[in-house]
């Protein structure tokens, strides 16, 4: 798409078509730079890419059509068309082949916080085990935090967690974001607030496997050199132990010799 939007910015140049240059040049500008960051998360830029990539599509394809005669121009739009469809159907087939794949059964959560939303019975029972267990070790207004089981490369959090455990978050990082939260710097801020905040239980979740993140370690050491750091997962190691698995998550407590002094700034 962006080399199609290239050779249609030119051929507007050459046709004296000056109101497609800029929407063809900010477009390119802006694919490239969500391309730039979709190397630390694709997740949050990849939809805007091939929105993008779409519309330069469509102006390239506009420009090509109005040079064609009148049949030419048919065959063109019915090619398009058809492209369209290849491409929308692209984006639909993994998950439609996921959902057929994975067609089990699903229930509905009766949660506090959570009611209506249809999940798998394993995701009903870490939910309910975790909501138990929050509910009934940490008081209201407590704050606690949850985190991963690598905070050295740091890929997506799991915010919505303390929505639905209806609990305060003890640090400032809502968003495990790369970059940020995977950096001594920040790190050295968590810790002070599990600290002060006297955080007695954290939840852990495994996202990735460690082969996955020592992959990805790899890469962004060349392009996020800051992050690596290890500062939390060695505080969390040395004052936390782990008490109870559910699924993907961990419930760890503060170990007792720690106990005293989890509200020293």
């Amino acid at each position: 798409m962006i080399v199609a939007s290239l050779a249609g910015a030119l051929v507007a140049v050459i046709g004296r078509k000056a109101e497609y240059v800029p929407i063809t040049a900010t477009f390119v500008v802006a694919y490239l730079l969500h391309y730039s960051s979709a190397h630390i998360q694709i997740n949050t830029n990849i939809i805007t890419m091939a929105m993008y990539g779409v519309m330069l599509g469509v102006i390239t394809f506009d420009q090509a059509g109005r040079r064609m005669q009148a049949r030419g121009r048919t065959v063109w739009r019915s090619a398009g068309l058809l492209f369209a469809a290849v491409l929308f159907a692209s984006y639909a087939s993994k998950p439609v082949y996921s959902r057929l794949r994975d067609s089990t059964e699903s229930v509905v959560l009766t949660l506090p916080k959570v009611s209506g939303l249809r999940v798998s019975p394993d995701m009903q029972d870490t939910l309910t085990r975790l909501v138990s267990f929050i509910d009934s070790h940490v008081p209201p207004g407590k704050k606690i935090f949850v985190g991963l089981h690598r905070h050295d490369t740091v890929v997506i959090g799991d915010g919505k967690m303390y929505f639905i455990l209806d609990r305060g978050n003890a640090t400032r990082q809502d968003q495990l974001h790369p970059g940020i939260v995977d950096t001594a710097k920040i790190q050295r801020q968590m810790i002070r607030d599990l600290q002060r905040n006297a955080v007695e239980y954290i939840v852990i979740r495994h996202v990735f496997d460690d082969k996955a993140l020592d992959k990805l370690r790899k890469i962004w050491s060349k392009t996020l050199p800051e992050s690596g750091a290890t500062e939390l997962d060695s505080f969390i190691g040395e004052h936390y132990q782990k008490l109870e698995s559910a699924g993907q998550y961990e419930i760890w407590g503060l170990r007792e010799g720690h106990r005293a002094g989890a509200a020293q700034p």
